[in-house]
């Protein structure tokens, strides 16, 4: 796993670099309490393409935050604040030892289990708290939410046609939380947890990003709208 780590930054530039930009445009704006980053990646095919990991056919491996970590921090330097992790079965292997994953680590596992079986595409987890969409989330819920949105930006159609997946509330970290987020989500782009936050997948870190970017765009109009 060592060797394997200390050469994620030659493989993984462009990703790490887009990761580092939108760190960047996140703390800025807010979108996350105490700038918290909470993100993760699905490197299993990169790292064979590049012969990395030949000895590990029955695998799965991903970048994920480390628990602590803020995205401020990591748009100086993204890979200092993320774990490489190896699964296999229900077991799985971290590095750096000292350091430990996002406590949402559960459900992105989880989502990113239910990708590969749906064939998605999708392979990066963007994990935000936008205040517009914590607003908002508690006050329309489950197929209103993506509906009213859709409403009020016509456009948002065009970037996720598929809508948006509401999640009801559930505590942080939890495995509850993570079985409401796969049973919500189908083919979606985007997840809610409602009076949470937002959860955006995409190819890659600047996709996941744009997803993002509308959903927020879309739940600033409607409550702009609606004001009373």
């Amino acid at each position: 796993m060592e060797v394997i780590f200390k050469q994620l930054r030659d493989v993984f530039d462009e990703e790490l670099a887009q990761i580092s930009e939108i760190s960047g445009r996140i703390w800025q704006r807010g979108w996350a309490e105490a700038n918290a980053g909470n993100i993760s990646l699905r490197i299993t095919e990169t790292l064979k393409m590049h012969r990395l990991i030949d000895s590990y056919e029955d695998c799965e491996f991903y970048l994920a935050s480390r628990s602590g970590s803020r995205y401020r921090q990591m748009e100086k330097d993204p890979l200092a604040q993320m774990q490489l992790i190896r699964t296999w079965g229900k077991t799985e292997e971290q590095y750096p030892a000292q350091s430990q994953v996002t406590s949402e680590w559960q459900t992105h596992l989880m989502l990113q289990d239910k990708f590969r079986r749906i064939r998605s595409g999708s392979r990066f987890i963007l994990h935000s708290h936008p205040l517009e969409v914590i607003a908002l989330s508690q006050l329309l819920t489950g197929r209103s939410f993506s509906s009213e949105l859709t409403r009020v930006l016509p456009e948002l159609r065009l970037y996720l046609p598929e809508g948006i997946a509401f999640c009801t509330a559930a505590a942080p970290g939890s495995e509850k939380l993570a079985e409401l987020s796969c049973a919500a989500l189908d083919q979606e782009k985007a997840l809610v947890w409602q009076g949470h936050g937002l959860l955006c997948f995409g190819a890659n870190p600047d996709e996941a990003f744009d997803y993002m970017e509308i959903v927020c765009k879309a739940a600033a109009l409607y409550l702009l709208m609606n004001r009373s």
